[in-house]
């Protein structure tokens, strides 16, 4: 993964495909050594884009941060929106737990509507 790494790095390809023969852990790593985060991000984020019929969605987990804090998940999810933005993608973002009209109690759903606060009063688009 740190040839492929390097090869973006240095611009002699624009992207790389990786997953079948080193774990996303072993490619993630590889990219944060020789890549490293844009400028002015903060938290570090992934999303995968879902091509279906004349539709696509972009979906965003925070798969690198074990256990993050209200205000990672809107930093993920503002990555994720810029993302779309950035693909000419309509970009309406939505915060998702367990937890339907606060049906659910607890840290995860109590994380969430603390994000979803956050994002609301900082104007993203959620």
């Amino acid at each position: 993964p740190y040839y492929g790494a390097m090869m973006i790095k240095l611009k002699d390809v624009d992207s790389a495909v990786g997953g079948l023969i080193y774990s996303t852990a072993d490619i993630l790593r590889a990219a944060f050594k020789c890549i490293g985060a844009k400028p002015g991000i903060k938290t570090i984020s992934s999303v995968i884009v879902m091509h279906k019929d004349d539709e696509q969605l972009i979906f965003t987990d925070p798969s690198t941060v074990q256990k993050p804090s209200a205000e990672q998940l809107v930093d993920i999810a503002a990555n994720a929106i810029s993302f779309a933005n950035m693909m000419n993608m309509n970009s309406l973002g939505a915060f998702l737990t367990y937890s339907t009209n606060n049906s659910g109690k607890g840290e995860n759903p109590d994380l969430v509507r603390e994000a979803v606060k956050i994002a609301t009063e900082t104007g993203l688009n959620v």
